[in-house]
């Protein structure tokens, strides 16, 4: 088994251990308080639901349900089933729906502002400290039957961000940060170099450059009819990491919004100015930044880093037909800074949780199972891996300006209420901006 498959297999069965480790009153209705089982049952067969999401993408689904194989395979008594979704939002909404009903999946990849919604209920989802440092079923245990990680090996912001009031209610599963996909070719060609740490001056300084347009209105630097330079995944991180490099508000953990302020108000009216020159749209007005970008009508895309199998010319996997990618040499940054000395970039994707259920000893028993099967997901990363046509010297660049910044947690907002309220307004201010005021022809598509 491979090192990675190994690490997938080892979140899910870490999950899974614990889950038979659970006991209850059967019929009750009541969640009890969870604490860490004696043992865990090998003689019963037990049966666990996991709710993950992918795009569709039938490599990220083969690698679940090796995952799982892997896992069942480790554990023959538990049986894993998993159902998929293709958005976030409709999991959290079916969580919700199912929480009143008890039931609920026993694993399901989500976000720690959901779950700030989910432990409204009683018990409802599982503290994990006690099974994280338990000797034998935690991680790292004497017990679980696969190389599971120790605490100490995973990366402690990444912990903290599964953290409410004090408590981890969740695992980090998936995480990125984002990066700056350039078409090095088309900057130097407009008289510019690329720098170690782009700043937000210089890209829309060399973003403005190529606007120029010939008089029979193709754009100068790419001979097409064509060229949004710059292309924001998405808008929602984009006003959150700019507004926390400048250490301007947006809100807290209190549900204190400080989106409304000065900054907020300077942002926004240059990115209208540069959207009504055509230099700059969103994945939301315009399409996605890759498919842009290897064709050719795009200098500056930012996305995930996990998507960066869709960027430039050589990427593996593309939206676009072979015809229509043009050759150039492609560089990844770190995201535009305000201050490079001083680098600030988000930290972003989903983590896992484990429901505490209400009903039957069997599944209260399950919940066992679900932390080893979590414990077993790490060996399987659904991570994207990084794209050939990628230096491992630009990646080198953007992940070294990650380890210097002070990540931005995608999920620190843990009032979900007034923290996506938030989102919401401050979103819509800019995609006003970028819908009313666009000039340039709205063309059309990772993540």
């Amino acid at each position: 088994m491979t090192t990675r498959r190994k690490a997938l297999t080892s979140v899910l069965a870490a999950a899974i251990a614990a889950s038979s480790l659970l006991t209850g009153c059967h019929g009750s209705g009541v969640r009890k308080e969870f604490s860490v089982p004696e043992a865990f049952d090998t003689t019963r067969e037990f049966n666990i639901t996991f709710w993950a999401k992918n795009d569709t993408n039938i490599n990220q689904t083969n690698i679940y349900n090796q995952a799982i194989e892997d896992f069942e395979a480790l554990y023959p008594n538990i049986n894993v089933s998993i159902k998929l979704y293709t958005d976030y939002n409709k999991i959290y909404n079916d969580v919700i729906t199912n929480i009143a009903t008890d039931t609920t999946p026993n694993v399901c990849i989500t976000y720690p502002d959901h779950i700030a919604t989910y432990i409204s209920g009683e018990n409802t989802v599982v503290p994990l400290d006690n099974l994280f440092t338990d000797e034998r079923y935690g991680l790292g245990g004497s017990e679980v039957r696969f190389d599971s990680p120790s605490v100490d090996q995973i990366v402690p912001e990444f912990l903290d961000e599964c953290m409410i009031n004090g408590v981890h209610y969740c695992i980090p599963y998936m995480r990125s940060t984002e990066a700056l996909y350039i078409n090095k070719t088309y900057v130097e060609a407009l008289g510019f170099e690329v720098p170690d740490i782009p700043t937000w001056d210089w890209i829309w300084e060399v973003s403005n450059a190529a606007t120029e347009q010939n008089e029979d209105g193709t754009y100068v630097v790419n001979g097409q009819d064509v060229m949004i330079p710059f292309i924001y995944k998405s808008s929602d991180n984009m006003m959150i990491t700019m507004l926390r490099q400048l250490g301007a508000g947006y809100s807290d953990e209190y549900g204190n919004i400080g989106l409304f302020n000065d900054t907020t108000t300077s942002l926004l009216y240059t990115i209208a100015d540069e959207v009504s020159m055509g230099a700059f749209s969103t994945f939301t007005v315009s399409g996605y930044p890759g498919n842009f970008l290897n064709a050719g009508q795009c200098i500056f895309g930012i996305d995930s880093t996990a998507g960066s199998t869709w960027m430039g010319s050589e990427a593996p996997l593309s939206d676009i037909h072979e015809s229509d990618v043009v050759d150039f040499e492609t560089v990844v940054r770190p995201v535009p800074q305000f201050d490079p000395e001083n680098p600030q970039m988000i930290s972003q994707g989903p983590s896992v949780c484990v429901f505490n259920p209400a009903r039957s000893l069997a599944l209260n028993a399950s919940f066992a199972a679900s932390i080893s099967f979590i414990s077993s997901l790490w060996g399987s990363r659904l991570v994207a891996s990084s794209s050939t046509s990628l230096t491992a010297k630009s990646f080198a660049t953007v992940m070294a300006a990650w380890r210097r910044s002070r990540a931005l947690s995608y999920s620190l907002l843990l009032d979900s209420s007034f923290a996506m309220d938030s989102i919401t307004v401050g979103m819509a201010c800019l995609q006003f901006f970028t819908s009313s005021s666009a000039s340039s022809p709205i063309a059309l598509p990772i993540s």
